[in-house]
């Protein structure tokens, strides 16, 4: 009887291995397949934030040349209103030295017409007085 057990377990064997072949094998499969699944979520996630690390940088590097534009502009501003004001003060410099040449002038001019005036007050008295011995 041992004999036609370990027979009939044999034949059952027979029967069992192929089939818990295949169900190993669809096993394996499907842990496979879920693994490479897992695997393309995880590489989907480094995708999306290596996207979203590129977005941020380009984002940032827009940035930083936003703002060294505008630094370039404000200095070029800075710049030109430096200009503006050292060509301001060279004028104000040179009108003043003018009103300082035209207040000398004046001042001249008022002399010589003092001067003229006192001359022209001299030659009234020499006229009055010649005319006075004239008559």
């Amino acid at each position: 009887m041992p004999t036609e057990l370990y027979r009939d377990y044999a034949d059952l064997a027979l029967y069992l291995l192929p089939l818990a072949s295949a169900i190993a094998l669809g096993l394996w499969a499907i842990m496979k397949r879920r693994d490479a699944k897992h695997q393309a979520e995880l590489q989907a996630a480094r995708d999306s934030r290596k996207a979203e690390r590129d977005e941020m940088i380009s984002q940032r590097e827009a940035f930083y040349a936003d703002i060294k534009s505008e630094v370039v502009r404000m200095r070029e501003l800075y710049e030109s209103e430096l200009d503006r004001g050292i060509s301001l003060r060279t004028a104000l410099a040179d009108a003043a030295h003018r009103e300082m040449n035209l207040q000398e002038t004046i001042l001249d001019l008022t002399r010589k017409v003092e001067t003229l005036q006192e001359e022209v007050a001299e030659l009234r008295k020499e006229l009055a007085a010649r005319e006075s011995w004239a008559s």
